[in-house]
């Protein structure tokens, strides 16, 4: 069964593509278009009553008091839309056809490789005969030419003359072209009559030099126009650049005379750095005078030091004897209570054992691991609405947490969103409260390539707040991305996935 063709017109992708319309030969997913403007953007907005709407009329929408959805009136909050990209990389994979369609071409190739065939390889371009006003393949013009216009035209076609219309003289042109298409029609039409009815042929002949003299009015109108028009625009032109020399022209002239200022100031630190040298000479003769002087002070100073020495040595032997004798007394009283602290110190070194984890684990926000049983998430999701999947638990920034993966069936696949549960932990006490941190997912591929959702937290003290019982309610984030797109980009291998989860100070997002 033949693939429905779909045309859309993109935007938000790259240059060579965005607003242009792509004759798409696969079906796109209804969730990557805009159902208010019919675009095809990258990035996209899920409304709560499940309306897809492009970044631009999203802003649009935000500008209501209160927030509505602007296809059925529905509000909504901020907090509670999801936001999609279409990858490039997926776009420029989906087959097309090529822009030269209407003309003829019938190459199917990738939205990569549009461009290049477009520009260069095809050869479905086509243009007007300036004798017969009849439109002609490039290829084919001169044999048209040759046979007096009557081969090879392709006026039965509809021909795309869109692409890159946007000069003021092509736009002139354009419109001049179909004024004497329109004139053209006139023209053949009063023939025709002439030729039906021979006793008004002066008549229709009269009538045809008057066409014919408005036409060409109707050319010079248009000439002068457009004339006056580059003229306008050329003055215009000149005028802006007059302005930006002179405004250049000030400029180096502020640049010289700081220059001129430097100069001055760097001949002052040159003289100040000569002097300074003078003297550091003069100091340094000073000294050497100084200590040549002064050979028996050295002496007596080395006498001094060599007595202290001594003295220092004996001190050193007394104090090392009365450590000693404390040492002994010290360790006979730790044997006579070693027996009663051997059962209580047990329980202190597990506890000890736990605060100097929670301790360790402050400057510790990420932690690396698998989701195991990938496609028996997605059934579980599919056939119950919902599915998760969370690692042990561990702590980070002293929190101590359960981190996992929520799958959750939306209209059309499968979408994961981070997950989380806080458990009471060991240090809670010197933590902050309620639970502040920005959570942030990210997707590992094999080649360590990653793909990050947006980081986002909570508000609600049933999930967020400092937990009074064994453990909090596990809660999920609302960014989310399609498990479809992960799989089709290679993150999902094995039936697993290898996913990352960082939690990030407020300061950091």
């Amino acid at each position: 069964m033949a693939h429905e063709i779909q045309r859309y017109t993109l935007f938000g992708f790259s240059k060579e593509v965005d607003w242009r319309t792509l004759h798409f030969v696969d079906s796109i997913p209804a969730q990557r278009v805009c159902s208010a403007c019919g675009l095809l953007p990258r990035v996209t907005v899920i409304l709560p009553c499940r309306h897809v709407l492009c970044n631009t009329c999203y802003e649009q929408s935000l500008v209501a008091d209160p927030q509505a959805c602007p296809l059925d009136g529905g509000p909504f909050l901020e907090d509670n839309v999801q936001w999609g990209d279409f990858p490039l990389e997926n776009l420029l994979r989906r087959k097309v056809k090529c822009w030269n369609e209407d003309n003829g071409c019938e190459v199917v190739m990738a939205a990569s490789d549009m461009p290049t065939h477009f520009y260069e390889d095809c050869a479905y371009h086509s243009a007007r005969c300036s004798k017969c006003l009849a439109f002609v393949w490039l290829c084919n013009m001169c044999a048209h030419r040759r046979s007096n216009c009557s081969s090879h035209s392709v006026q039965s076609k509809r021909v795309n003359r869109k692409p890159l219309v946007d000069s003021m003289q092509e736009a002139m042109l354009a419109a001049l072209e179909t004024i004497l298409e329109e004139r053209v029609a006139e023209m053949r039409s009063g023939l025709d009559q002439v030729a039906r009815n021979s006793n008004a042929h002066y008549d229709k002949l009269n009538e045809v030099s008057h066409i014919l003299n408005a036409l060409r009015e109707t050319v010079i109108q248009s000439s002068q126009q457009q004339a006056r028009a580059t003229n306008e625009v050329t003055i215009a032109y000149v005028t802006q650049i007059k302005e930006g020399l002179a405004a250049q022209g000030k400029k180096l002239n502020d640049v010289l005379q700081i220059m001129s200022d430097l100069g001055g100031k760097v001949a002052v630190l040159e003289g100040t750095a000569t002097k300074c040298l003078e003297e550091l000479g003069q100091t340094n003769a000073d000294l050497r005078q100084y200590f040549n002087t002064d050979e028996n002070l050295l002496k007596k100073v080395s006498q001094r030091v060599q007595a202290l020495e001594g003295v220092f040595v004996k001190a050193l032997e007394r104090a090392t004897q009365t450590i000693c004798i404390k040492c002994e007394n010290t360790a006979v009283r730790i044997a006579a209570s070693k027996t009663s602290e051997t059962e209580c110190g047990q329980k202190e070194s597990a506890v000890r054992k736990d605060h100097l984890l929670g301790q360790n684990t402050l400057d510790v926000s990420s932690y690396e691991f698998y989701v195991k049983g990938l496609k028996s998430l997605k059934e579980n999701a599919i056939a119950v609405g919902w599915a998760s999947y969370s690692s042990d638990a561990i702590y980070l920034c002293g929190y101590y947490i359960s981190p996992g993966v929520c799958l959750m069936k939306t209209e059309s696949s499968v979408s994961v969103r981070a997950f989380i549960q806080l458990h009471k932990g060991v240090i809670d006490e010197f933590l902050q409260w309620p639970f502040n941190q920005i959570i942030k997912l990210s997707f590992i591929g094999q080649s360590k390539s990653s793909r990050e959702l947006p980081a986002q937290t909570g508000s609600s003290l049933e999930f967020y707040g400092r937990p009074t019982g064994k453990s909090n309610k596990a809660g999920y984030i609302n960014h989310s991305c399609d498990i479809e797109d992960l799989e089709s980009e290679g993150y999902a291998k094995g039936d697993q996935l290898w996913v990352k989860f960082e939690l990030l100070s407020p300061a950091q997002k």
